[in-house]
C-alpha cells in the first residue's frame, strides 16, 4: 500500500516486502507534519499521527506491506472525524497483534501532496536518470544542447532548439522554430505548433498548443488546448516565491518560478494570459483575451 501521489524507490520498496507487516521510514527535520515512529529492534511499538512533542524524528511516509489480517482489525475502529479509516490506526491496531517491521529508507522519497510538486519531480527523474534515446525522426536543423529522448513515430521540425533535459513521448510532433529548455517532459501523442517556447514544464498526453505560446514552469494536463499566444507567467508578482491559493488559504509553493496548473481537457483560447501560481479545473474553456489573476473552478463553464 503507497500514497498515489508520491515517489518511492525501487530498493525500498524491495526493503518493505522482506517482511510480512511493514512500512517505510524516514528520519526528517520537522517531524510534527507525520506520523512519528517509536521503534525497539526492528519493530514498530507505536505511531502517533502529527504529535506536537515528537519523540524521535523517525517518520513513516506513506508505504506499507499488509495483509488480509488488517481487514478484521478495521471493523474494531471508529472512524476518524474526517469519516475515514486511518491507516496510523491501522497501524497502532495491527502492532498489538503482529510484529510490523521498518525499514529506513535508503533510496529517496519524493512527495507530491501539492500540484506543483509534479515539477520537482520531473526534475527529480529527469536530472537522476537521463535518457538520450532517439526513436523518431530528428529533421536537419535542430539544435540539441543538453540531453532528448524522443518516442517512435514523433518528428521534431527543423530549426528547433532543445536545451536541457528533456523528454518527448510517442506519436508527437514539435513544430518548427520551437525552443524548449530547462527539464521539460512532453507526453504521448502531443502537437506542440511552431514558434513554441516551453521552459522547465510537464505536458501530459493529447495535448495541444499552437504557435506563438510561452509556457513556462508549468504543469498542462492531458487533452488540454492551448491557442495561440497563451501566456504563463511564471515570477512572482510579490516577494521571492509564488504563492498558491490551497483550501482557501494561500500556501507558499517555496518555488521562485511557479506558472499555471491546468488540469485535463481546459481549452485557453486565444491570448490568455495566467498569473503565476493560477490553477484551473478540468473542462474549463477560457475566453479569448482573458488575463487569468485567480484560480477558475467552474467544470464546463466557459469563463468570460
Amino acid at each position: 500500500l503507497m500514497n498515489g501521489d508520491d515517489l518511492y524507490a525501487r530498493e525500498d520498496i524491495e526493503g518493505c516486502l522482506r517482511h510480512q507487516y511493514s512500512l517505510l521510514s524516514m528520519e526528517v527535520d520537522d517531524p510534527r507534519l507525520f506520523a512519528v515512529l517509536t521503534v525497539e529492534n526492528g519493530v514498530v511499538k507505536d505511531i502517533i499521527e502529527k504529535p506536537d512533542h515528537p519523540a524521535s524524528n523517525l517518520t513513516s511516509v506513506g508505504m506499507y506491506v499488509f495483509d488480509t489480517t488488517l481487514f478484521p482489525l478495521l471493523d474494531t475502529m471508529p472512524r476518524s472525524p474526517r469519516g475515514e479509516y486511518e491507516i496510523t490506526d491501522g497501524v497502532k491496531a495491527l502492532i498489538q497483534v503482529a510484529d510490523v517491521f521498518y525499514h529506513l529508507s535508503t533510496g529517496y522519497w519524493v512527495p507530491i501532496g501539492f500540484p506543483w510538486r509534479l515539477l520537482d519531480a520531473n526534475d527529480f527523474l529527469l536530472e537522476r536518470s537521463p535518457d538520450e534515446r532517439i526513436l523518431g525522426t530528428v529533421e536537419p536543423g535542430v539544435i540539441i544542447e543538453g540531453t532528448l529522448s524522443l518516442g517512435d513515430h514523433s518528428i521534431i521540425r527543423r530549426g528547433t532548439h532543445i536545451q536541457g533535459n528533456v523528454r518527448v513521448g510517442e506519436h508527437c510532433t514539435i513544430g518548427s522554430h520551437c525552443h524548449i529548455t530547462g527539464n521539460t517532459s512532453i507526453g504521448d501523442r502531443c502537437h506542440i505548433a511552431n514558434s513554441v517556447f516551453i521552459n522547465n514544464s510537464v505536458i501530459d498526453r493529447h495535448v495541444r498548443i499552437d504557435p506563438f505560446c510561452h509556457i513556462a514552469h508549468s504543469v498542462i494536463g492531458d487533452s488540454a488546448y492551448l491557442h495561440s499566444g497563451a501566456v504563463t507567467m511564471s515570477a512572482p508578482i510579490e516577494g521571492s516565491t509564488v504563492t498558491s491559493l490551497v483550501k482557501k488559504q494561500f500556501v507558499d509553493s517555496g518555488r521562485e518560478q511557479l506558472g499555471a496548473i491546468l488540469a485535463s481537457r481546459v481549452e485557453l483560447q486565444p491570448h490568455i494570459v495566467t498569473y503565476p501560481g493560477v490553477k484551473i479545473d478540468p473542462d474549463v474553456v477560457v475566453s479569448a483575451g482573458r488575463v487569468v489573476m485567480a484560480d477558475l473552478k467552474q467544470m464546463g463553464v466557459d469563463v468570460t
